[in-house]
């Protein structure tokens, strides 16, 4: 009987464990009030040309995190991620610099209309950072 008691004690100890609201980093969204029009992305989608792999931060490495950064960015017309922001991290800022670090570095071809470049809004791109 006590077997079975220490049993489901331990099963719902285990299940109220969760990740501390602390660890994850939620921020205002500037593509939520955008009115996306997305036949400029579906008919002249901007392509990532060279992506840029984020140093993994040492501290991080050490203490065996893993986690991801999700961005929201427009790319400009020379193809660069402009007006870059963070609307969610894990856990918590651990892996911020360098992700954007790397994204600032990405390059894209970008959307043509008309003949031309243009600038596309609100692209969204999750970088996970994983030690394996």
């Amino acid at each position: 009987m006590k077997i079975l008691f220490y049993s489901i004690s331990m099963i719902v100890l285990l299940g109220c464990q969760s990740t501390p609201e602390n660890t994850i980093n939620r921020y205002e969204s500037f593509c939520s009030n955008f009115k996306h029009d997305d036949s400029l992305n579906k008919y002249y989608p901007s392509k990532a040309i060279n992506r840029v792999h984020p140093e993994y931060p040492l501290r991080a490495a050490k203490k065996g995190l893993e986690g991801y950064v999700v961005f929201e960015f427009d790319i400009s017309t020379e193809g660069q991620p402009v007006n870059i922001n963070i609307t969610e991290s894990y856990p918590g800022n651990t892996f911020k610099s360098a992700t954007t670090k790397a994204l600032k570095q990405w390059r894209y071809e970008p959307a043509i209309l008309n003949g031309k470049p243009v600038d596309t809004k609100c692209h969204t791109l999750r970088l996970d950072m994983t030690m394996g």
